[in-house]
């Protein structure tokens, strides 16, 4: 009580220096509030007031694009939406099997044609009706499968040895040999004939084979025993010629080979051998006192030109190597452009 009366006094006192009179009454009441701390003690601090919630900033709009007149007008061009893809689950597609389609040909290197032309050897696309675009041939499939699948291939490269065989035997020169190099190499014609007749159908190509065949057998049992070896060396041209003839003429495939020069030039070595033979006979009647000799086969002799008679033997032998060389190489030729080898032909 005595700090109400002395706070009241206090009051009154100030109201006197201001001049102001108290109003009547009682005096107004006082906020009642912690007590007075005594003099000389520092008051208590006024308790913190509630912290207020946080006041949210500002929102930035998101920008509209505008299009139209309106963007031009403001000579900004906002930026195209960019469009999500949409995933879609498919099933991957399964590719049919090929219906009537034989296996791929054995030994054909991946990413090259299956087939190729039999005239020319370039490549026919399967899915252009097996049509060649170069010489404008078609074919039907079972022609090419039966070219592809691998035996003509074989048949090519056993022919091929058989002529590097016959120009083995040809080098066998000795009189005491002649006999082997003469019998021996009508032994492999026959079988070269052989190989390129088996399997083959009727036709000009098996034809050739046969009359080969024929030959070969006369020349083995008759004209290797003959001391004269022009007819020998004749009909040796002769069975060459067919032999080349009866593996380029197939009548399935017809002309194989045909824009290579080898296979126009064949039939006329055929006619041009016989020909030979008779101009080397007829020259050695008009030259006989100066290079006619009388060979002896099987045996030695004493004179050069008795052995080696330049018209009857020599220029017939000559003749004859290059005929089977001419042979070899176009086999050799025509194996690497249908088959594609790939390698140099030493066979």
């Amino acid at each position: 009580m005595p700090d109400k009366r002395r706070e009241a006094d206090e009051n009154l006192e100030a109201l006197e220096r201001l001049g102001a009179t108290p109003p009547p009454g009682p005096p107004p009441p006082k906020k009642v509030g912690p007590p007075a701390a005594p003099r000389g003690e520092p008051r208590p601090a006024p308790p913190a007031p509630a912290a207020k919630p946080p006041t949210p900033g500002p929102v930035t709009p998101k920008p509209v694009s505008q299009s139209g007149p309106a963007a031009k007008a403001a000579g900004t061009t906002a930026p195209a939406p960019t469009a999500l893809p949409e995933l879609t689950l498919t099933p991957p597609a399964v590719t049919p099997a090929p219906v009537g389609r034989g296996p791929a040909p054995a030994g054909a290197p991946a990413g090259k044609p299956r087939y190729r032309c039999l005239r020319c050897g370039y490549p026919i696309a399967e899915d252009r009706g097996l049509r060649c675009n170069e010489c404008g041939r078609s074919y039907d499939r079972d022609t090419l499968e039966h070219w592809f699948a691998g035996e003509e291939s074989h048949r090519f490269e056993h022919v091929i040895w058989v002529t590097l065989g016959c120009l083995f035997l040809k080098l066998l020169l000795l009189p005491s040999l002649l006999i082997v190099a003469r019998v021996g190499g009508a032994v492999v014609i026959a079988w070269g004939c052989h190989v390129a007749m088996r399997g083959k159908a009727e036709g000009p190509g098996k034809f050739c084979a046969i009359g080969g065949l024929a030959i070969a057998v006369l020349m083995t049992l008759g004209f290797a025993w003959l001391d004269d070896p022009l007819p020998y060396y004749t009909f040796d041209m002769i069975a060459g010629c067919l032999l080349l003839l009866a593996m380029l003429h197939d009548p399935v495939g017809g002309g194989v080979g045909g824009a290579m020069a080898g296979r126009q030039i064949a039939p006329i070595l055929l006619f041009v051998a016989p020909l030979f033979g008779v101009v080397c006979w007829q020259a050695d009647h008009v030259f006989g006192s100066s290079f006619a000799g009388t060979p002896t086969l099987g045996a030695p002799s004493t004179s050069l030109l008795q052995s080696y008679p330049p018209l009857r033997f020599i220029l017939p032998h000559v003749a004859s190597a290059g005929v089977w060389i001419f042979v070899w190489r176009v086999l050799a030729g025509t194996r690497k452009m249908l088959f594609d080898v790939g390698e140099d032909e030493s066979a």
